[in-house]
């Protein structure tokens, strides 16, 4: 059976080399390694050396504001359905026919605003695939 050696980061990179850098340039890199998937300068400059892959993570900030209104429709799904769930559970548990008649209506008032805050969410995410599919 043959045994893989494992080999120590030290023994891979035992040369050291120095590079300076103005303080514009330096400044840049630490921007790109803060964006990429090097955690260091030095890693970043090897990886470019070296021509490894570096990737580079891109932030959409037009997307955060539709995608907070999205959290936030989605809580309110949630809020809606857990009263949903009470108001059904009062129903079963309950032998007041006026009291299930009550529940009931207000269920179906419940499931009006959900339709309405689902389709705000469909809205919102046709404008984001909008957006998505002319890039």
């Amino acid at each position: 059976m043959t045994r893989k050696k494992l080999i120590n980061r030290d023994e891979l990179l035992k040369y050291k080399v120095g590079v300076r850098f103005d303080e514009k340039t330096y400044n840049k890199l630490k921007s790109q390694v803060q964006q990429s998937n090097a955690s260091t300068v030095g890693e970043l400059v090897r990886k470019i050396v070296t021509n490894e892959k570096v990737a580079f993570f891109v932030k959409d900030i037009s997307m955060e504001e539709p995608t907070a209104a999205l959290i936030k429709m989605r809580k309110e799904i949630n809020a809606i359905g857990v009263n949903i769930n009470q108001l059904t559970e009062i129903c079963h548990t309950t032998d007041s026919a006026e009291q299930k008649i009550d529940s009931m209506l207000k269920v179906a008032e419940l499931y009006r605003q959900m339709m309405h805050k689902v389709g705000e969410v469909w809205k919102q995410v046709s404008e984001m695939s909008l957006k998505w599919s002319a890039k």
